[in-house]
């Protein structure tokens, strides 16, 4: 799967300071099919150093909720407004 952050960056552009935004975490059909069924949450971590780990620390969390099956997923729209995205 892969992770889809939206946040407004600082004037830098840097990730790192990000306080507020939304993230979505998206899964191939494959790899859901694996969790159907099952109670899953999605974590959001930040870490010091991206290619080992290091330093990881929960920053997010969604609520917990039972997989329904793939063709059953609600459909997600985002629009974009003067405060960001919702």
């Amino acid at each position: 799967g892969y992770f889809l952050p939206f946040a407004t960056l600082n004037s830098e552009g840097t990730v790192y300071e990000v306080a507020k935004g939304t993230w979505l975490f998206v899964m191939t059909e494959e790899e859901y099919q694996e969790v159907v069924g099952k109670t899953i949450r999605a974590n959001l971590l930040r870490v010091n150093e991206a290619d080992t780990n290091e330093g990881a620390r929960l920053t997010s969390t969604s609520l917990k909720k039972v997989a329904p099956k793939y063709n059953e997923l609600p459909t997600i729209e985002l629009k974009t407004t003067a405060g960001g995205i919702e």
